[in-house]
Formats: C-alpha cells, structure tokens, sequence
C-alpha cells in the first residue's frame, strides 16, 4: 500500500484531490507543541475513509520520556484504535536510545497498544537497538536522492533499506521528493508491506489484560502507612497515578528485622517533589527513603536525619548527574540538598540546608545554582547549554552568550516578572531554565 506523512508544512493540502491508502498525521513534538494542523488533517483522512496513523516527534534532549507520553496522549486519545501511533526518532539526542525505550514501554503500558518506531537507515545502524527491536515494529526512512518521484514511481528508489538490529520493516520512506496528482509541492512517500487488515491489526490493543495496580492518594504532610497492606499501592497525586509505590519509601532494615519493618514515614511533600524529578529526567530510584532510628544509626546517619522523620529521599535519576538534580532541587525550593558523588539527598526540612559532601562542607545555593557568564567554563556551562538547546562544549563563548539573552528575553523568573536580558545566567535565570 501506497501512502503520504504530513504535517502543518502541508497547509494547504486536500486529501480529497489526491490518491493514498493512508496518511500519517504530526500529532505533538517535545513536552508541549501540538501540531496546528492535526486536527485538520487527521480528520480530513477519517472522513474519507484513509488508514489512519499519527507521530510524535521525540525531543530526549530536552524532556523526559514521561513528559512527552503525556502530551502525545493529549491530542491523539480520541483516535487510539484507529490509527496507528509512531515515534519519530531524528533529534539531536537520538543516541539516547534508552530514552526511546522508555518512552515506547510507557505508552504501550498506558494504552495496551504498541507503537512503530521511525528512524533513518543510518541510525538503525550507529546505535544499540538490541532491547527495542525485538519488542517494536520499525518504519524506516531511506532516499536514493532528492530528484522528483511521480506518483508513487519507485524506479529510482535505489536499494532497500539494511536495518541493523531488525530483522524486517513494515514501512519504507523512500522519497522526501514525491509528487502526487492534484498537489503541486513535495510530499513524504512511504510503502507499507502488508495489506488494510495488517493496517488495522498495529492499531489494535493488545489481547492480553492489563496489569491491575492498586493506588492511594498521597495524604498532606507526614502519615503512617503499612508497608504489609499498601506497600504494592501506587501513591497519586491530585488524581493522577504516580510512578512511586509506598514500598519504595520503606525502611532496608531486613538483616535486623525479619521482613523489614512494617511502618513506614512519609512526607506527602516529598513524594510530590520526587515525582517532579521523575516528570523532569526520567527513571528516580529512591536509595533510601524512611529509616527507623536504630537503622539510622547503623548507617551512619546523624541523629536528626530527616530519614527518621520520613521526610528525606537519597535519590538517583538515572542519566543525570547528581550535581544537575542538586541543582533542580534548589531550583524548586526543596528544603534540604546534598551533593554526593553518587546521588543527591533532598528533604522537606522547614529551614533550608545545603551541604556537598564530597568536599565534606556546608554550602550555599552558589554551589548548585552558579553564576555562569561569558568566560566561565566547566559543567555548570555544560548543562545550560544543554538547556538552551546549544553545542554542550562547557565553554561560555559568544554563541552561549546570545542563547542567553534570547532566552531570558522569551521567558519570565517564577514571580511572573521579566528577566534581565543580561548575557548572565544566574539564579533566576537558572530556575527558569531549570523549570520551564
């Protein structure tokens, strides 16, 4: 079958004055943008009776896998069961391939139904696509060249695609250049390898139940919980479901009490900011989260650790730096942060503490939120210019200099006021970096 992908660059076109089996819609890019012309488009192909399929354009560079999920959700639900859903894999952050992994589980997890990957020939080949091939189907894009291709003629198509760590595709891109009757611009043409009822059968749930989770709503500041009776519970917040259980926040005191001890501690605060971490970077292990006195003890803690008190989480975000979860921390008013070589403590105490305990001292925010200006160097830089969506070569050049000013003139500090477009990225400038 013969078929088109578009996108808002296909304004003007109408559906109805061209020949296709399918069309695949843009739905969403990033943690926010909607494609303006999706709803257009997508319904414009229900109404004329076209296979249906709909694309989220990945940003890994800039957003978690979570984030994403949820705002492709928020345009394509009507539609799930109609159409059959992609990941448009081709951002600068494309090496991230977990990343993709993780976005691809969550959606299918969410929906029962499992999406197609889309990437070049190129980029099957450069990364390890070992734990997603065997689970996701591959659309796969390849052009012999950009000369114009008339009506779904594949004589210059050039050789098929060679696809790494797949075995097969079901669809091939073979031409950015195509013409098609009745529109008189360039459009994607693709070829799917199977017939309407194969179409059909990739938008479909799959048969198998879904997992039954159990939830309960996190309580405002610190409440008991049994870990025998709701540690399996996913916590929720305002309605939302979480991705903590309560288990996860229960003492490690197994080798001295059989089965760890029941009670567990928990900040309904610090549950929220964790789920803030998980929403910004992804996967957030909770190292250790309630300690029992006596547990405390053992490990070294001091005899006010927050730990005791339910209130603190040694945390780790997977592929983010203990410093740049530090920093985030700061930037949304944790009450206490420590730096350590392998994860970042933070607590809801009421009077803030910073420490870097790799260094063994007491610190201020200027540790974690930095002043950076043309000039400075190092990993502070580096993150900014990761944030700015920039070169992360740490070097405050000229380049960096502009992207700040650009930004700070775009975006506004968490009271609502304007930054000042100075070239320097302080502690305003960084917390709406580090939270936009």
């Amino acid at each position: 079958m013969n078929g088109i992908d578009i996108s808002v660059y296909q304004k003007s076109l109408d559906l109805s004055q061209i020949a296709c089996d399918f069309v695949i819609v843009k739905a969403t890019e990033g943690k926010t943008y909607t494609d303006p012309q999706f709803l257009h488009h997508i319904e414009s192909a229900r109404n004329l009776g076209k296979l249906l399929g709909f694309y989220h354009f990945a940003r890994p560079e800039n957003n978690t896998p979570h984030e994403e999920v949820l705002n492709f959700l928020a345009s394509v639900t009507p539609y799930l069961g109609e159409g059959i859903p992609f990941l448009d894999w081709e951002s600068s952050g494309k090496n991230n391939t977990s990343w993709a992994k993780e976005w691809l589980d969550e959606f299918y997890q969410l929906t029962g139904i499992r999406p197609l990957i889309y990437m070049s020939e190129s980029v099957t080949k450069t990364y390890d696509w070992s734990k997603i091939a065997p689970e996701y189907k591959l659309w796969v894009a390849k052009y012999r060249d950009y000369e114009i291709d008339y009506n779904y003629d594949m004589t210059r198509a050039g050789n098929p695609p060679k696809v790494g760590y797949w075995t097969s595709y079901v669809m091939w891109q073979w031409t950015s250049s195509g013409r098609l009757d009745g529109y008189p611009n360039n459009l994607d043409c693709n070829q799917f390898y199977g017939t309407r009822e194969d179409w059909i059968k990739l938008t479909e749930r799959d048969e198998k139940p879904m997992p039954e989770y159990k939830y309960i709503e996190v309580l405002s500041g610190v409440a008991t919980y049994s870990k025998r009776e709701v540690g399996d519970y996913f916590f929720t917040i305002d309605g939302r479901v979480s991705n903590f259980q309560v288990k996860e926040f229960a003492c490690h005191d197994e080798s001295i009490v059989q089965g760890g001890t029941n009670e567990i501690l928990i900040d309904g605060e610090l549950v929220r900011k964790l789920q803030m971490c998980r929403d910004k970077f992804g996967v957030t292990i909770i190292n250790s989260a309630y300690r029992t006195p006596e547990w405390n003890k053992r490990v070294g803690g001091v005899s006010d650790s927050q730990h005791v008190k339910g209130k603190a989480s040694d945390t780790v975000c997977k592929g983010t730096s203990p410093l740049e979860v530090a920093m985030y921390a700061e930037a949304i008013g944790m009450g206490g942060v420590g730096l350590y070589n392998d994860f970042t403590h933070i607590d809801t105490r009421d009077i803030k503490a910073r420490w870097d305990n790799r260094s063994g001292k007491e610190v201020g925010v200027q540790t974690f939120l930095k002043t950076i200006k043309f000039g400075s160097s190092g990993e502070h830089v580096r993150i900014a210019q990761r944030y700015l969506g920039i070169r992360d070569d740490g070097i405050f050049g000229n380049g960096t200099r502009k992207a700040v000013i650009e930004f700070q003139e775009s975006h506004r500090d968490k009271n609502g006021n304007k930054l000042v477009a100075d070239g320097i990225v302080g502690q305003l400038t960084w917390t709406a970096l580090l939270t936009m």
